[in-house]
């Protein structure tokens, strides 16, 4: 195990979880009516075509937004169990990549559940 496999799998797991519950906390935001099209959210033809469709597309969203928030977090603890066994390279950084593809991957899905819900 070198220190730099290390760091940069820490680095990866907090920046993971940290983008998943970012995410997580604009589209609970912009769910809430807190936001406004235009402002910091999920774009899209429909969620930004008015503020009803603003608030029903991030309400439709939000349950993907939280599913991706609870896996990076619990991918990011799995890496830091990995990192403190001393699997830092390779399994460490792989697994501190995984946070940031779930939430990316629970994004994706909510996007679609939009466009789904709010079709053009």
């Amino acid at each position: 195990m070198t220190l730099d496999a290390t760091v940069v799998a820490i680095f990866l797991a907090v920046a993971g979880a940290a983008l998943g519950a970012g995410v997580w906390w604009i589209t609970a935001q912009a769910a809430a009516g807190r936001s406004t099209p235009g402002s910091t959210g999920i774009h899209t033809r429909g969620t930004t075509a008015s503020d009803e469709g603003w608030v029903r597309g991030h309400e439709v969203a939000l349950p993907w937004t939280v599913a991706g928030r609870y896996a990076a977090g619990v991918i990011a603890l799995v890496t830091l169990a990995a990192v403190g066994s001393g699997n830092a390279a390779p399994w460490g950084i792989l697994l501190g990549l995984a946070t940031i593809g779930a939430v990316l991957i629970t994004w994706f899905g909510a996007v679609a559940a939009i466009n789904r819900a709010l079709p053009d």
